[in-house]
Parts: structure tokens; sequence; C-alpha cells
């Protein structure tokens, strides 16, 4: 029997491979998950590759309610930024998706 992988080699495996896809692949999708069975999680995941956008999906340009200290999240997605009246506001319309391209 193979002695079990201390949390800490866990956390550097998932470290790597997280790296490994943020390197691969240029859109990400983060989401948070409470209560949810693994059988439901795993058919979600299933149903979203291969997906087709059925419309442009663009973030449009105004206030995000956001703190300055929250600039660095726009910054790596590419996402230009001001900061006005002690928030962030996103200055130009950014586009994620283009109808018909694959996720």
């Amino acid at each position: 029997m193979a002695p079990k992988a201390t949390k800490a080699k866990k956390k550097i495996a998932y470290d790597s491979k997280m790296c490994q896809l943020l390197d691969e692949y240029t859109q990400v999708l983060v989401a948070a998950a409470a209560n949810v069975g693994s059988t439901q999680l795993q058919n979600i995941r299933k149903d979203l590759r291969g997906l087709v956008a059925p419309v442009d999906v663009v973030v449009p340009p105004g206030n995000t309610g956001l703190d300055p200290s929250q600039t660095s999240f726009f910054q790596v997605l590419n996402i230009p930024t001001k900061i006005n009246k002690g928030t962030v506001e996103i200055f130009t319309p950014v586009e994620l998706i283009k109808k018909g391209d694959k996720s």
C-alpha cells in the first residue's frame, strides 16, 4: 500500500497543475460551489466541454464597485481600468468571447 500524500505535497501538485493550465489556456472560468454533489458537478463539467457561445459576451464599461486594491485582478485578465472616486472603473468594453467560439 502506497503512503498517503501529505497536505503540503497535495498543495504543491495542485499549484503545479493550476500553473500549467493557466499557461495553456487563454480563458479561465472560476466558480465557487457549495452544497453541490460530485455527480452534479461532473455533469456540469461534461456539459461545458465543446460548448459554443450563442452570443457575444462583453464586459461593459462602468464602475465595478471594487476598491483600488482589486486592480490586480483586472490586470491579470488584461482588462483596462482606472480609479475613479475611490473605486475601480472599466473604461472600455471588453469582449470575452465571440458568438460561435468554443469555450
